[in-house]
């Protein structure tokens, strides 16, 4: 049988194997470790489950680290090329999001899927809320695309650390939502952005010793990888262990806020158009924005909030709402004028009682802007942003919302001076006003499109009451025997939120309960608007004050009484009904005949602290240690047990003592082979603020260094004779070739190190330097 001959393998095969192990010229480890650091994003994303399912989230990022690849390695039309693949982006999106409509055809699945997402762009730009889920699917894969392609992309072309942020930025924000148990996400990250950095830094000294002919280990490469998973724990340990740390200065504190403040802005608008996304994590319900949309499912933290010092338990109210759509709620147009401190805010026409004045004061715990007030602000301590509707009226009626004019830092104190309606159930429940204009023509408000069975069933509930409060009773009796829950569904798309509340779900919180008392008021001719705050907490004897949590997060209903003002009713069924300021509450005394008044001497109800403004001064940390509840770079973090804190302090101080008498061991331990020798020589000499240049050899580096030290001369020249030795002849393990003080070389540059930080010392040493040049 004749031998087999070779086959012969095209040339053209065979230099495009060659390419491709040659493409691109970072090597593909590089490429890896860029597409791992997109994955781990992604990974985050996907197991967060905001939504069912995410098709093909893994070929989206494949495609998106090719994309990055290519244009990265053929640099030449940048504008062209980053148009295409933002046209590839959208285009693979688009049909991989079409896998999840369901329609006969894939005509039909296009249009509906078109349509789907222009309502969803209406209520982006137009206002509204939405709760349809197929436009943030697209978006989830529009970003895994664009995560993968940015990292790569910037990985390729930068080589530097910048090229992480934009992946780092998303992971955050992501994990920002999420329980603390997603923190392995997170670890998973900071490993494989340090060894891109790591693999990165490699690079660039890898071409700086082609540059200079510098011999470089066949495994440099591993301990390289090694060194960078040391790295990544490192930096995994301090940013654990940030959140702990006290609070800096106040103005450090202001400023990181407002720096975020353009997020929480965002936030509100991402709430608003995503309304039906699930809950992953305790957070604030509301951001006291311009909308309030209705939503699923939610889990309110427990962190306290604030302490108020108050004589009596009510609500603490953020702002208020008057205009109502099936989506949820917001503002007329509204008129924005500024307050100084202790200057009037609400107008001087009220029932003329000094029991109808009180002074609030509140602490907070937790940054914040908004200025929270009781029934109807006066004055406070505060230069305030005061947002009023554009009603002709009294501005305690319009009132909205008060904002700080600088951002409230923890433990700062305020005072709102506030007017309270002194009535009783009786006084009211044989009350039959006659409304003004301005009041029916805002606050009676429906939307034309107001389910017909909302509206009859208000109606129904209030044909047998004759005055406007037996109405309100009627309507919050029936409302409270509805379920009190966190964990529903959200409104399907294009369905009226109220109609879902009451005919489908039956179950629901606080926005829902107090959305429905207002407009079923409404509905039954009583004016009525949405208000959204906090219960009062409970009263704390050590504190001397009403401790108020996020979970004190609530809405209810304010219907409008002449003479009397904004009345809340309760008709959430968590809470008491005859709970803070309503009008079955608790007060000490009571106007006989309410006439409207002019209180002219406002002065006369002074402060119970004068000289609040001066001792609460901006800059002032304040006696008491702002205590971090939470949040920190890492969700769920802060919260520990500061015990364990101290413990893991403690370990990690003693493992840093540890590591640093094994690195000055190390250092005074005698090099075992002629590289490290001359490379360890190099690193102190770059500490002593010497460094080697491309044009120079070792010999000629090492003789500045010993015209910087001539006591470690014969020390020095017996490495390089040993480097040179071993770098130009046959044996590449051979011993020194005479003997040599390597302590000498270390104390000897060391206390070069030391010099730099004197000027005569570093000037002494430059010119020696530049003598031996």
């Amino acid at each position: 049988m004749p031998p087999t001959q070779p086959v012969a393998i095209p040339q053209w095969l065979t230099r495009a194997w060659h390419r491709l192990l040659t493409y691109p010229d970072t090597g593909w480890l590089t490429v890896f470790l860029a597409l791992l650091v997109a994955v781990t994003v992604v990974w985050s994303v996907e197991d967060a489950h905001w939504v069912p399912v995410i098709p093909g989230v893994a070929f989206a990022v494949l495609v998106g680290g090719a994309a990055g690849l290519i244009n990265a390695t053929h640099r030449r039309n940048y504008v062209a090329q980053h148009v295409i693949a933002l046209f590839i982006a959208l285009a693979q999106s688009f049909a991989q999001t079409l896998t999840v409509v369901t329609a006969a055809s894939l005509e039909g699945r296009a249009l509906s899927a078109v349509y789907r997402m222009t309502l969803w762009a209406q209520a982006l730009f137009e206002g509204g809320a939405s709760t349809d889920r197929l436009t943030f699917v697209f978006l989830l894969l529009l970003g895994a695309w664009a995560v993968a392609y940015v990292t790569v992309y910037l990985t390729l072309l930068l080589r530097n650390i910048w090229a992480t942020l934009p992946a780092g930025f998303a992971i955050v924000t992501n994990l920002t939502y999420l329980p603390p148990s997603t923190l392995p996400f997170f670890m998973a990250f900071l490993l494989a952005s340090a060894l891109l950095i790591v693999r990165l830094v490699h690079l660039e000294r890898r071409r700086k010793w082609d540059e200079s002919t510098t011999t470089q280990g066949s495994w440099l490469p591993v301990h390289v990888m090694h060194a960078g998973i040391w790295f990544a724990l490192i930096v995994f340990l301090v940013v654990t262990v940030a959140p702990s740390l006290p609070a800096g200065p106040r103005v450090i504190r202001s400023m990181w806020a407002e720096m975020r403040s353009p997020i929480g802005d965002a936030e509100g608008t991402f709430t608003r158009i995503f309304a039906s996304l699930p809950a992953r994590r305790s957070m604030g319900l509301f951001g006291f924005t311009d909308e309030l949309p209705f939503r699923g499912n939610i889990k309110l933290p427990s962190d306290v909030l604030m302490h108020v010092e108050s004589d009596e338990r009510l609500y603490w109210r953020a702002r208020t709402y008057d205009r109502y759509a099936g989506w949820g709620w917001s503002n007329s147009p509204l008129v924005i004028a500024e307050r100084r401190g202790l200057e009037d805010i609400a107008g001087s026409s009220y029932a003329g009682c000094a029991e109808c004045i009180r002074n609030v004061t509140f602490e907070l715990k937790a940054p914040a802007s908004t200025v929270f007030t009781a029934a109807t602000p006066l004055r406070t301590t505060l230069p305030v942003e005061a947002q009023f509707t554009n009603l002709d009226v009294d501005e305690g009626h319009r009132l909205v919302k008060l904002e700080s004019q600088d951002v409230l830092q923890p433990n700062q104190r305020y005072t709102v001076q506030s007017y309270v309606p002194q009535v009783t159930a009786e006084d009211i429940s044989v009350y039959a006003p006659q409304y003004e204009d301005w009041v029916v023509e805002r606050y009676l408000q429906l939307p034309e499109d107001l389910p017909p069975r909302v509206r009859l069933l208000s109606e129904s509930l209030a044909r047998t009451a004759d005055t406007p409060y037996l109405k309100a009773i009627a309507i919050r009796e029936y409302l409270r025997t509805l379920e009190y829950s966190q964990n529903i569904n959200a409104p399907p798309p294009g369905t009226d939120g109220l109609e879902h509340f009451l005919f489908r779900e039956q179950a629901g919180y606080s926005e829902y309960f107090g959305s429905a008392m207002t407009v079923m008021l409404r509905a039954a001719g009583v004016p009525a608007r949405m208000a959204v705050g906090y219960l009062p907490g409970d009263y704390s004897d050590e504190a001397g004050a009403f401790v108020v949590r996020e979970s004190d997060l609530h809405s209810w209903a304010e219907a409008y009484f002449p003479g009397y003002g904004w009345i809340p009713f309760e008709a959430t069924p968590n809470v008491e009904p005859d709970a803070p300021g309503g009008p079955t509450g608790t007060f000490s005394a009571l106007v006989p005949d309410v006439e409207l008044e002019i209180i002219t001497d406002l002065g006369a109800f002074a402060f119970e602290e004068a000289d609040l403004l001066l001792e609460d001064s901006f800059f002032d940390t304040g006696e008491e240690e702002f205590e971090i509840t939470g949040g920190g770079l890492l969700p769920g973090v802060g919260g520990i047990d500061s015990r364990v804190w101290y413990g893991l302090g403690a370990a990690l101080g003693a493992a840093g003592v540890a590591a640093l008498a094994f690195l000055w061991w190390q250092a005074l331990a005698r090099p075992r082979t002629a590289g490290r020798a001359y490379a360890q020589t190099v690193r102190l000499g770059r500490l002593a603020g010497i460094k080697t240049r491309p044009d120079e050899t070792p010999a000629e580096y090492f003789s500045r260094l010993s015209a910087a030290w001539p006591r470690a001369t014969w020390a020095l020249y017996g490495v390089v004779q040993w480097y040179d030795h071993v770098l130009y002849g046959p044996d590449k393990d051979a011993p020194p070739d005479r003997p040599f003080s390597w302590r000498t070389i270390v104390f000897g540059l060391l206390a070069l190190t030391l010099l730099r930080f004197v000027p005569r010392g570093r000037a002494r040493v430059r010119r020696r330097t530049a003598d031996a040049s």
